[in-house]
């Protein structure tokens, strides 16, 4: 797999939507993840128009065969071994491939490449404030 992404990666997706809807004359509408972790970043190939960027949970070539797969991204698996398919047999994935800990506030302990929702948070005010779209006080 390629090496990973930055944890600062996270807010790259949301910066440039705000910007691309603002720009088409609209307003975004933001939700703030609540589970545990957080996408490295968006899972795109070259055979869909993008780049190579790798970052999903279940890799044949890191985990093996399995009964199925992204058809536009052959990579991609499932997460069932191959031949338990009517049986599942289910692999077990390490989430610090595909993810980020998404954690509320920097602390003492915090696994590599965590992210904090309040820095994230004070991200998105200043940019929709600069962008005019939320407006303090």
């Amino acid at each position: 797999m390629p090496p990973k992404a930055s944890a600062t990666a996270p807010m790259a997706a949301p910066r440039s939507f705000i910007q691309d809807v603002k720009a088409a004359g609209s307003n975004p509408l933001m939700t703030m993840p609540m589970l545990p972790w957080v996408a490295q970043t968006a899972e795109t190939s070259v055979t869909q128009g993008g780049s190579d960027n790798y970052h999903w949970s279940f890799s044949v070539a890191q985990d093996g065969p399995q009964c199925s797969v992204d058809p536009y991204n052959t990579d991609a698996g499932n997460g069932i071994v191959a031949g338990t398919c009517n049986n599942p047999s289910y692999l077990t994935a390490n989430l610090n491939d595909a993810y980020f800990p998404l954690l509320d506030q920097p602390g003492n302990s915090d696994p590599p490449n965590s992210v904090y929702r309040n820095q994230w948070a004070a991200v998105l005010a200043r940019l929709l404030a600069a962008l005019r779209i939320l407006r303090h006080g």
